[in-house]
């Protein structure tokens, strides 16, 4: 086969990264450093297993995992918002101490940013940071479906500027832990899902709801 089919091949990539693993740990014995590789997390001192299928929710995972008397700081560099709506959503809902920093690092050369995950929170407010996820997932993931006509930034945008106290606020929440009623009540929408209706229509009018 030719090197570019044997690149593509997921269980080369895997290979690899296990090679490429196992080789960090022996070259860098004198270090405190953790690997993780497959549904594996090793270091000089334990080895342990996960279940997460995507890095994005395993970046967050081991954040967490981080967390000691001893950590001042954790910088976590991607250049994925998907992790960044992670991170956000561990800092509002108080998963990290007052005395642990974290930086979410992006970008490149003169678009390379650090963003204070704590420090965005209290700017944004700890409610509508709580909805982050619900809204991410419903305006359109890498596995979803879009809205015609609105671009992420126009859902976010909208998000923002919605009253501390509006119930669509609560019902991105609640998207963003598990499913929210689906079933018609009396032949009407839920109250959860009508908050969502008239965030929607407001979206695509601002004039008004038509």
């Amino acid at each position: 086969m030719t090197l570019k089919d044997l690149l593509s091949s997921s269980a080369t990539k895997a290979k690899l990264t296990t090679m490429l693993a196992e080789s960090l740990l022996e070259d860098f014995a004198s270090f405190n450093l953790v690997v993780v590789y497959g549904i594996t997390i090793k270091s000089h001192e334990f080895k342990a297993e996960h279940c997460h299928e995507e890095a994005d929710t395993l970046i967050p995972n081991q954040v967490l995992d981080c967390l000691n008397d001893q950590a001042k700081e954790i910088c976590v560099w991607s250049p994925d918002t998907d992790v960044l709506t992670l991170l956000v959503d561990l800092a509002a809902h108080g998963r990290l101490p007052a005395n642990v920093g974290l930086k979410f690092l992006t970008g490149k050369v003169a678009k390379y940013r650090e963003i204070d995950v704590a420090r965005q929170v209290g700017v944004i407010g700890n409610e509508k940071c709580k909805g982050l996820i619900g809204l991410h997932h419903f305006s359109g993931a890498d596995w979803g479906g879009k809205f015609v006509g609105i671009t992420k930034k126009r859902w976010v945008e909208a998000y923002m500027k919605l009253p501390n106290d509006d119930p669509a606020i609560k019902c991105f929440q609640d998207l963003g832990i598990d499913q929210i009623p689906q079933q018609l009540n009396d032949e009407d929408l839920p109250p959860q899902v009508k908050a969502l209706e008239a965030f929607i229509c407001k979206v695509y009018s601002s004039s008004g709801l038509t």
